[in-house]
């Protein structure tokens, strides 16, 4: 299968079709890490039920992360120690979702802030060497952690990003990365 998250849609030409029916046009089941599907020229759009992200104010689900040392965290643990964190929910796949992930990167560099990329993509020797090429070396979840995670904040388009403090409190969310709302949540 494709190993994308169940409900999403994505438009091409038009044309709506479901993750299932990308695994039926791309001749059943594919072996896991033996294929990254080509989505060019489709946009990932939520379903109707998916489109709401997380209101401002409120306190975003704890999620389960891998820190760069390997060892298993929690988004409360890690964003404890920090003032804001910027989750990023990417496809590492879609060029699109890469450029907003570097753009997250630099964003967090020049404002140290911390950011964390999240990934329903299993591949994780690919991932990692994304996250370290772009200096992401704090915290991060990927596979069935990052599909739970894109669930949880209702992430349903990538690139999605969400700004929270140290109490988990949102402060800010939007789909893709935006440099000025990101400056205005964390200055929030």
């Amino acid at each position: 299968t494709t190993g994308l998250p169940v409900g999403w849609t994505w438009l091409h030409n038009g044309q709506v079709t479901t993750a299932r029916i990308l695994d039926l046009v791309l001749d059943g089941p594919i072996p896991a890490g033996m294929f990254t599907p080509d989505l060019t020229g489709y946009r990932e759009t939520p379903t109707p039920e998916a489109q709401a992200l997380l209101p401002v104010g409120s306190i975003g689900p704890d999620l389960p992360l891998v820190g760069s040392n390997g060892r298993p965290t929690t988004l409360s643990q890690f964003a404890a120690k920090q003032a804001k964190t910027i989750l990023v929910f990417v496809n590492p796949a879609d060029p699109t979702s890469v450029a907003h992930l570097r753009m997250a990167a630099d964003f967090g560099r020049v404002n140290r802030v911390t950011v964390l990329p999240i990934t329903p993509s299993n591949d994780t020797q690919s991932n990692q060497a994304l996250f370290r090429s772009l200096g992401l070396r704090g915290a991060y979840a990927q596979g069935s952690a990052g599909s739970l995670a894109v669930e949880k904040y209702h992430a349903h388009v990538l690139p999605t990003a969400y700004v929270v403090d140290r109490t988990g409190v949102i402060r800010g969310c939007w789909v893709g990365f935006d440099r000025e709302q990101a400056q205005a949540a964390i200055a929030a």
